[in-house]
């Protein structure tokens, strides 16, 4: 029994890669279908996709030598393939960096929020009430 989907009989190149896109076209499906953010269960299911990923590409780097072997046609299917698995690659990266961006403007508000918290008395100090006097007075 196959210990990765890769690693199962030998299967045609443009296949092998046809397969590849399809994992990332489920990765952008699970970053880009929820707006709130991924869960664990998301998280968990995109370092999988990830790494069966990783064992395509290795597969085909072993097999490159068998590229120029094909017939001009299914080439030609692999180039197709090529564009449209850079076009997800440009789509990923795209919603990386929004959620990147998303997550840096959280931090920033969460540290401007715990610092004017703590200029103001914190949290659950309801017997101190925090007094600022005007030196120009």
């Amino acid at each position: 029994m196959p210990k990765h989907p890769a690693d199962g009989p030998k299967e045609d190149l443009p296949g092998l890669y046809r397969k590849m896109e399809e994992l990332m076209a489920r990765q952008l499906d699970l970053l880009a279908g929820s707006s709130e953010g991924p869960d664990d269960e998301k998280m968990e299911a995109l370092v999988r996709i990830s790494g069966e990923w990783q064992e395509y590409a290795r597969k085909l780097s072993e097999r490159q030598s068998e590229l120029k072997r094909l017939p001009e046609s299914r080439r030609q299917e692999v180039a197709e393939t090529l564009k449209r698995m850079n076009e997800y690659g440009r789509k990923l990266e795209e919603e990386i960096r929004h959620r990147m961006n998303t997550l840096t403007w959280s931090l920033r508000a969460l540290h401007h929020h715990a610092a004017a918290s703590k200029a103001y008395g914190g949290y659950g100090n309801q017997d101190v009430v925090p007094m600022f006097f005007d030196e120009r007075q």
